[in-house]
């Protein structure tokens, strides 16, 4: 009888079918419980309400794929560490290489056993959904796209878990290299930009991920979407991302397999099981440890140092996460604790780059803490989520942002932080790029004294003409059918100075009166919805004891079939003694008016009583 090579033998499938079905029957359970069960429900309760949010009944399918996909890539894991379970074991990974059988036959019969059962689950309960929502009347093809996306999910996370798999001779080490590599761009870049804030003087903490796509789980959990377009048609983000993830998966297979042809078997046990991959492995443990536990340590402690004194505690708690990661390691991979002052060359090498990496920072060398934009080259600026278009505004913004350089060592001496006042400068530029500076200015909110140049040309930027419009202005029309809500609040003293506190709900009518003829004329003449670093500065208008709140709301046309575009706005605003058309309103339309007095003088009768 002629020989022929198989990558798939039916007595090994059998026996791992045998072995490990409730994995596979859990997982079941899972999908059945939270899509097939689930979703006659969700449906329903979206028919009920009609909301715009969830009048498509096909997003509220696709919405699901999002936890399926986090599912997914738990039952991926699991289920590569049942089917190839006997290369962690000596003496099992003996008795299979033992057998008649190439590498290629049992790492193939150990891919497709693990793989079908989960995509047949899934086919399954594609199917069961489908027929249990028919009173929907929801097209089948909605169901075949949720099974292709949960699909893509799996053969994406499932080639991830055998690559894993191949890489240790660990069983529990393979969970926690499957999580530690699905996330390590996003963690890296977060831990840098935390270490960068402290060293960077103007530098933001947070701000858009740009490894995202690199972390397959933190982009499915925070980048893919489905939602409602304006159109009322059903829009995926991240799709063609996930497909790239799907061939990814192909790939890391493919070199799965060409690890494991010449992946020594006696390594079972170890937590490297590829030689070559050692080195890389001590280097990863030493920077990633590194970056992470100076991050974990000023979160942990809630550290409140800022300039020279934060930075020395960044260099020490750098160096010694690398020294820390670095023998870890080591003592991993020897799997004894004799690992001290080996390898030492290694770990000075990480040393000398964490030090030149530290110099960079603290010292400027690339001039990022210098870099001011001109006037010219920028479009627009938000300075504290206000927004600057006008041209004498940008100057003053570029200025503002110019005069926190130059003061640097004012703002960024060293020593505890008390109470920081954070100032966020986002420019977007002609050129199409974004920049964004992060600075933190001491002031004392009792005292004017904390007042000092860079935040007065704050505020003077926070008041301007522009600032004061943008505040006010709604983005619905003023008309009665929006308002939903609209109240004055007004803090009460008794004789006795006891306080308390009234609430008066304004009609509607009343609301849009009140915007327009109290609210929009005080805007106007600069005497309401001013912006103050400290109550106390002189010159500041005074708080009166009423502040008014107005939401408004664009509900959905319910006798057509597609919402329109949903909208919603809200304002806050503190009335002072100098709103003139604001309280003369409240006088002649409310029982408030006979209440008003200066906020300052509520608190000192209160006080007092107390």
């Amino acid at each position: 009888m002629k020989s022929k090579t198989s990558f798939f033998n039916a007595p090994v499938c059998k026996n791992l079918l045998r072995r490990f079905w409730p994995v596979w029957t859990v997982y079941l359970i899972v999908l059945l419980l939270s899509f097939t069960f689930a979703m006659p429900q969700t449906l329903d309760w979206a028919l009920r309400y009609n909301t715009p949010q969830t009048q498509n009944l096909e997003v509220l399918v696709l919405q699901n794929t999002q936890a399926q996909a986090v599912l997914a890539a738990i039952a991926a894991v699991l289920t590569a560490m049942a089917m190839y379970s006997y290369l962690y074991n000596s003496r099992l990974c003996g008795m299979m290489n033992s057998l008649p059988l190439r590498r290629e036959t049992m790492f193939g019969t150990a891919y497709v056993t693990g793989l079908a059962p989960l995509l047949l689950a899934q086919l399954l309960a594609a199917l069961l959904t489908a027929l249990v929502c028919m009173e929907y009347k929801l097209p089948f093809v909605c169901f075949l796209k949720w099974l292709g996306i949960v699909v893509l999910s799996t053969v994406a996370f499932y080639g991830f878990a055998v690559f894993c798999a191949v890489l240790t001779g660990n069983i529990l080490v393979l969970p926690v290299l499957y999580v530690v590599l699905n996330l390590t761009a996003t963690v890296a870049e977060l831990c840098v930009r935390g270490v960068l804030f402290g060293l960077c003087y103007g530098s933001a903490a947070n701000g858009g991920s740009y490894l995202l796509f690199l972390s397959p789980l933190a982009y499915m959990v925070r980048a893919f979407s489905v939602y409602t377009g304006a159109s009322g048609e059903t829009v995926v983000t991240g799709l063609g991302m996930l497909a790239a993830y799907g061939v990814a998966g192909l790939l890391l297979t493919a070199a799965a397999l060409r690890i494991l042809r010449r992946r020594h078997m006696e390594c079972a046990g170890d937590v490297v099981a590829v030689p070559v991959l050692k080195p890389a492995f001590r280097y990863c443990m030493a920077f990633g440890t590194a970056f992470v536990l100076p991050v974990a340590i000023s979160e942990l402690l809630n550290l409140r140092l800022r300039g020279p004194a934060l930075a020395l505690v960044l260099l020490a708690m750098l160096l010694l996460g690398a020294f820390l990661g670095w023998y870890i390691a080591e003592m991993l991979i020897r799997r004894s604790l004799r690992v001290f002052f080996s390898r030492w060359k290694g770990l000075c090498a990480v040393l000398a780059v964490l030090l030149v990496f530290f110099c960079a920072a603290e010292f400027d060398l690339f001039g990022y803490e210098r870099r001011v934009p001109a006037p010219g080259e920028v479009k627009s600026v938000t300075v504290n989520r206000g927004d600057f278009l006008e041209r004498e505004n940008i100057e003053a913004a570029v200025a503002l942002h110019r005069s926190f350089v130059e003061h640097k060592s004012l703002h960024d001496n060293g020593g505890l932080r008390f109470q920081g006042f954070v100032i966020q400068i986002s420019y977007e530029l002609n050129n199409g790029r974004h920049m964004e500076r992060v600075y933190s200015v001491e002031v004392d909110p009792e005292s004017d004294a904390g007042m000092d140049e860079d935040l007065r040309r704050f505020q003077d930027l926070c008041n301007t003409r522009e600032a004061i419009d943008r505040r006010v202005a709604l983005s619905l029309p003023l008309e009665e059918k929006y308002v939903t809500e609209a109240t004055i609040f007004c803090s009460l003293a008794d004789g006795n100075g006891y306080r308390s506190d009234e609430t008066l709900r304004l009609t509607p009518a009343q609301a849009v009166s009140f915007y327009r003829d109290g609210i929009l004329a005080d805007a106007a003449e600069g005497k309401i919805g001013l912006y103050y670093v400290s109550e106390n500065q002189p010159g500041a208008l005074t708080p009166s004891n009423v502040q008014f709140s107005f939401g408004m709301e664009e509900l959905p046309d319910r006798q057509y079939g597609l919402p329109p575009a949903f909208a919603h706005d809200y304002r806050w605003f503190q009335i002072y003694m100098e709103s003139e058309h604001c309280l003369a309103w409240l006088k002649e339309n409310t029982a408030v008016g006979d209440w008003i007095c200066p906020a300052p003088e509520l608190e000192a009768r209160a006080a007092a009583v107390g």
